[in-house]
């Protein structure tokens, strides 16, 4: 069969083919096919506060707001670190007190090769604060009946682990909303010494204490300056300034520093921390004295009884030098001024 008579032979097949209409057949089948019910939901209905209640609850709760966020700070903690600023004011006031009022003789002057020889006399009076403010105490406070309200107790303990036990009472007046002031007494070991103060609320807190007895008077300042504590001393007999320093509390490596800035007679910067070297306590003081040469150095304070110290001091480049001085066991009876209340 050739090309010509194939060609024929398909198209004679081709109309031999029925082509079926079956567009009714697909019509009467879509019609009988199951019906889907469709259902409608109807939209939930939205509820609207009146305007007039709507307006009362907002108001409601704004004075709410408004009462909260003003109320005013509870009076037992003006601010956060009050309880330490009065601990430390405590003690820190009644140790330079007691060293002013008890006068004892300077023991004679043993010429050193190095500054600390003139300032000695005050890096001894604290070592002996340091001491205290460099223990671990904690304090209680608790409310009384009675002429003060407040009770502030606590016990501090010094490098032969001889105590001393405090109370701070007193009563407090906010004179406005962000300033309170203070009136009471401290007592230690039986003896009292009355005292007034005032705190400032504010970025930088501010708190003020005095403490007069006799002829003396003792002026404390203190402010928070970042993660330290600032107190700025100033000590007046008879009127007249006779010593003012610095003391900064402060934290290096978790570990309680005592700074102190002397600013009149003594010139000296003094950083004291306790060390244990031998199963012994004893004070470091990391020193920088500036008297037209520069000197610095290390002192190691050891008390070789409750009446003496060992003192070693370390200029930086020079020969160490030791010497003893005396140390007074702190608050005495035989010389704390007065008996009872002030």
């Amino acid at each position: 069969m050739n090309k010509k008579d194939l060609v024929t032979y398909i198209k004679e097949q081709a109309q031999k083919v029925e082509v079926r209409n079956l567009s009714q057949e697909i019509l009467n089948r879509a019609q009988n096919l199951p019906q889907e019910k469709i259902i409608y939901k109807e939209p939930k209905r939205k509820f609207y506060f009146n305007p007039i209640f709507q307006l009362s609850l907002v108001t409601t709760l704004g004075l709410f707001i408004m009462m909260f966020i003003l109320q005013p700070i509870d009076p037992i903690y003006a601010f956060e670190e009050q309880d330490q600023v009065f601990a430390n004011s405590a003690i820190a006031s009644l140790a330079y007190l007691d060293a002013n009022i008890d006068e004892l003789s300077s023991e004679t002057s043993v010429s050193l090769s190095s500054y600390v020889d003139d300032e000695l006399d005050d890096v001894i009076l604290f070592a002996e604060l340091s001491e205290r403010l460099l223990s671990n105490y904690e304090i209680v406070k608790t409310e009384t009946e009675g002429e003060f309200k407040y009770q502030l107790s606590f016990q501090t303990t010094d490098l032969l682990e001889e105590t001393e036990n405090y109370m701070i009472r007193y009563n407090e007046t906010k004179v406005s909303k962000y300033a309170y002031t203070y009136q009471g007494e401290i007592e230690i070991d039986g003896t009292s010494y009355a005292f007034t103060s005032n705190i400032t609320l504010a970025l930088e807190n501010e708190f003020n204490f005095e403490i007069i007895h006799d002829n003396h008077l003792i002026e404390m300042n203190y402010a928070t300056r970042g993660d330290s504590y600032l107190y700025q001393f100033n000590y007046y007999k008879d009127q007249v300034l006779n010593q003012k320093f610095e003391m900064k509390e402060l934290k290096i490596n978790q570990q309680k520093h005592i700074m102190v800035d002397f600013k009149t007679t003594s010139k000296g910067i003094y950083t004291f921390t306790l060390e244990e070297v031998n199963q012994m306590r004893l004070l470091k003081a990391q020193y920088r004295i500036q008297n037209g040469d520069l000197e610095d150095g290390e002192i190691f304070i050891t008390p070789s009884s409750s009446e003496a110290y060992q003192i070693e001091i370390r200029p930086r480049g020079m020969a160490p030098i030791i010497i003893e001085r005396g140390r007074r066991p702190f608050m005495q009876d035989d010389h704390r001024p007065g008996n009872g209340r002030m």
